[in-house]
């Protein structure tokens, strides 16, 4: 099964096809979810979202005398563009499930805030589906930063309003940095991706979701680096991020106090990626094959 910084708490279930973490073993157990095909054919719970060959599951329940909420996710079937190649490791083929909770794990050997794990499964079998699941707690008392911006840093600001919005800029180059840094790529790298939650002292603490598209390739990293920060500059219009905003989160990202004639270059292939990324959209809106995107994005932004 996972192997991850969680390995001592995790319990295997149904010869080795569940695992999960201790804590979370009672729950199982009162589910009836001592097999894996159980955990798959579970009616419970509100449908969160469905796409393609997944689909979300919202789930409130009393754990430990207090209320919590998990999502249970399930893979059906591997789809999509690359899903086969990227679904490929060393002589086997990765299930959804364990590509996603692999990549929660090294993100949070990383420092980078993200959901937390609960449990997954799969079922190995012949073929290129390999159905599999992949159980995680809500990451409460969080919004996701394309709708924390608009709300609180609508211009014009207060000088402590404009400080606080830079210090979140730098930390969000901050945190992209550490992840190319390890040669992770996200490959969905929206703002709607990234979640926020207030500290004490008003800080505020970043965390990335939907990890089950990160990859570290050998190969063609640069397209994969423009590609993320593409989608990012993309899904972060004015007014909320100014020229100003976006040139100080690439001098955090490169960091740099100036940018030299490699990392102008490397604006250049991202500007060029972020309108190929735009036009691809608006023409998706016009054709109505998707509605208002959720990473913040309007179809008259510039």
């Amino acid at each position: 099964m996972a192997r991850g910084s969680g390995d001592r708490d995790l319990v295997e279930l149904d010869q080795g096809r569940i695992a999960v973490r201790t804590p979370y073993l009672s729950l199982f157990h009162s589910f009836g979810w001592t097999e894996f095909e159980a955990v798959m054919a579970f009616a419970g719970g509100q449908l969160w979202k469905e796409q393609g060959g997944r689909s979300v599951f919202r789930l409130s329940l009393e754990q430990q005398g207090r209320e919590e909420t998990l999502f249970l996710k399930r893979h059906l079937s591997l789809k999509g563009k690359g899903a086969t190649f990227h679904g490929l490791r060393g002589r086997g083929l990765i299930s959804g499930a364990r590509r996603e909770w692999d990549n929660i794990e090294r993100l949070r050997r990383l420092g980078i805030g993200t959901v937390e794990p609960v449990a997954f499964g799969e079922r190995k079998r012949w073929g290129w589906n390999i159905p599999s699941f992949l159980l995680t707690r809500e990451l409460k008392d969080a919004c996701r930063l394309s709708e924390f911006f608009p709300q609180r840093y609508a211009p014009p600001l207060s000088s402590s309003i404009l400080a606080e919005k830079r210090g979140l800029i730098r930390n969000l180059g901050s945190l992209v940095a550490r992840m190319h840094g390890a040669g992770l790529f996200h490959r969905d790298l929206y703002l709607g991706h990234f979640f926020l939650r207030p500290r004490d002292g008003g800080e505020h603490e970043l965390f990335l979701l939907d990890l089950q598209r990160v990859i570290r390739p050998c190969l063609l990293v640069e397209r994969w680096r423009v590609k993320d920060l593409a989608s990012l500059n993309f899904s972060a219009p004015p007014p909320w991020f100014s020229a100003s905003d976006r040139l100080r989160f690439f001098l955090v990202y490169r960091q740099k106090r100036r940018l030299n004639g490699e990392d102008k270059s490397l604006v250049h292939r991202i500007l060029r990626k972020s309108k190929r990324i735009r036009d691809h959209t608006r023409r998706l809106l016009e054709r109505g094959e998707i509605q208002n995107p959720p990473w913040g994005w309007e179809k008259d932004a510039a």
